[in-house]
């Protein structure tokens, strides 16, 4: 067996270019189902975990799939409809649940920027890799992957985006202060900003902020758009704040008994819906699933084809090395020696373009927090 092996390589070797040709065709035959195979599976386990990290999601009547986006993912869809801050006012009055204001809709470099309270991180078990917590308005903590994208430090003072939701006449970018760099959590907030909620206020325009007084110029006419602790008591709102907008409520019941009474507490409301995210996103995962089986099958349908084609093109080019074997007899071997040897060099391809196609999931296995970030 041992000298079926050493011919196997050296018959490898000597024709490389046409066994790396049928190695990588086999490899990509195998990777490709197997990748999408694992990274559907990771994605569906990661997208569940996340709903069960969130009992129920309070929202504005609308599209249930777009709001349970919005709030675990930071859709930034700013044409969804909000809830009255008066709401969460109310909602965080019950007993033995904790209720998180949520308001999506600003950005930084098409990054997500989050206005939330300080028990989101607290709910979401969410640490800091470094810094400190935001301890006034203007103050953002980032994610990880978004640190470590726009090359964020503690310090650094940013920009947001001029798109605000809200109103478009009166609002200009507001520089912030990063704090904090969140500690990776494989998961959306590695990709976002978040500060609180009256922050995110004054980023939607409804709040400004006038500069110090000065002999040329009325200060009431000359706008600040940057919050610091000494400018604090400069910026101020307008209109009554429990009007003000919430993109959704998290609600954290602390039993499934409040959990029940919450959810009849609020079905009778007309403003609001109120919804478990994973029985939804279940749901929309079983209406997809038929259309996974038939992409899985498709795939493997392919497979198989790829895998006759490669045994004919084996089996071509073993009619075509006849001058071979008849040296091989000629030297003494047996029919059993060049079996042997052809299936050593079959088995020795495979090998390869399996390692290949394992070490093509692995590699895409290691992108999936990054192409989850993307998507």
């Amino acid at each position: 067996m041992i000298y079926a092996l050493i011919c196997a390589c050296r018959s490898i070797r000597a024709h490389p270019w046409r066994n790396a040709l049928l190695i990588c065709c086999l490899a990509l035959t195998i990777a490709c189902p197997l990748t999408l195979f694992v990274l559907g599976k990771h994605y569906q386990q990661q997208m569940q975990a996340r709903t069960q990290q969130t009992p129920l999601i309070a929202s504005a009547l609308g599209s249930t799939i777009d709001h349970i986006l919005n709030a675990l993912y930071f859709s930034n869809d700013t044409h969804q409809h909000t809830l009255p801050w008066k709401q969460f006012t109310d909602a965080r009055l019950h007993d033995h649940c904790h209720a998180v204001p949520l308001l999506t809709g600003a950005s930084y470099h098409n990054l997500p920027l989050i206005g939330t309270s300080r028990d989101y991180f607290t709910l979401r078990q969410l640490s800091l890799q470094t810094g400190t917590w935001p301890l006034f308005h203007g103050e953002t903590v980032v994610g990880a992957n978004c640190a470590t994208t726009l090359q964020l430090t503690i310090g650094d003072k940013i920009t947001c985006d001029s798109n605000n939701s809200f109103r478009l006449a009166t609002a200009q970018p507001l520089t912030l202060l990063v704090t904090g760099i969140l500690e990776e959590a494989h998961s959306a907030d590695d990709t976002a900003l978040f500060v609180d909620i009256h922050t995110s206020w004054i980023i939607a325009g409804l709040g400004h902020g006038h500069k110090a007084s000065t002999a040329q110029a009325d200060p009431a006419l000359i706008m600040d758009d940057t919050l610091n602790p000494s400018s604090q008591n400069r910026f101020h709102f307008h209109g009554h704040t429990e009007n003000f907008p919430l993109s959704a409520i998290l609600l954290f019941p602390e039993t499934e008994k409040a959990a029940t009474l919450l959810s009849a507490r609020y079905q009778s409301d007309s403003q609001l819906q109120i919804y478990q995210p994973f029985s939804e996103i279940t749901q929309l995962l079983t209406i997809f699933s038929p259309f996974t089986i038939v992409i899985a099958l498709s795939l493997v349908l392919t497979a198989l084809i790829c895998a006759v084609l490669f045994v004919l093109i084996f089996s071509l080019t073993v009619q075509m090395r006849r001058s071979e074997r008849h040296s091989f007899f000629i030297l003494g071997c047996s029919t059993a020696f060049v079996i042997r040897l052809y299936a050593t060099e079959l088995s020795l391809l495979l090998l390869a373009a399996l390692i290949c196609a394992l070490s093509v999931t692995a590699f895409c296995w290691s992108l999936a927090p990054r192409i989850e970030g993307l998507i």
